[in-house]
């Protein structure tokens, strides 16, 4: 797009240069009147040119952000329902050695009390029969 309007503003050099060299002379005024007529008009296109250049070029920054942003909302997305699997296995695998430890425990506090249990029975007998075995 540069190139362009860098081709247009050198026409328009040329072609201002051409009609100061082949207009005549003797007309003084209205020719150089013409000159800054057409000469306005071209600056006015230029100008034109690169408004709506600049305009389109501000419009397809603001469509790549856009699409950027999207992207990226994309895969942040992706990447939280990853933690989120992630966490829930992490949640069930918790769970199943709270579950484990906590029978072990129950199994083991059981296991404690019978053989408690078991050893103060024989102790309370032993006393009895060390008792009458004393009298």
């Amino acid at each position: 797009m540069k190139k362009f309007l860098m081709l247009l503003c050198l026409a328009a050099i040329l072609c201002m240069g051409y009609l100061a060299i082949t207009l005549p002379r003797g007309e003084g005024m209205p020719a150089m009147e013409d000159i800054k007529a057409e000469t306005d008009k071209i600056r006015n296109q230029v100008s034109d040119m690169y408004e709506e250049y600049s305009l389109t070029a501000a419009e397809h920054v603001d469509e790549a952000l856009g699409e950027q942003a999207e992207q990226a909302d994309n895969k942040l997305e992706v990447v939280v329902e990853q933690a989120d699997e992630a966490l829930e296995n992490v949640a069930e695998q918790a769970d199943e050695a709270i579950e484990n430890a906590v029978n072990s425990a129950v199994e083991g506090a059981k296991q404690g009390f019978i053989q408690s249990l078991k050893e103060s029975v024989s102790n309370f007998f032993d006393s009895l029969s060390v008792q009458d075995n004393q009298e």
